[in-house]
């Protein structure tokens, strides 16, 4: 339950920024056509950071010498 108030929290806070950051008015169609183009390329970019950065940590040698 924890973990899923937190993932709510950040992809909320996410929305927020995009929004705030683009000055975007979510009452036109084309502003939130941009929102969702916006927030499914940030989404991307995680999804990508994070398999970069797991595949980093397993070609790490874990064991002790």
């Amino acid at each position: 339950m924890r973990i899923f108030l937190i993932l709510l929290f950040f992809i909320t806070l996410g929305a927020l920024l995009i929004i705030s950051n683009n000055n975007l008015e979510m009452h036109n169609k084309e502003n939130v056509d941009k929102f969702l183009n916006i927030s499914i390329s940030w989404a991307d970019e995680i999804y990508f950071n994070t398999q970069s950065l797991t595949s980093q940590a397993i070609k790490l040698n874990w064991l002790p010498q």
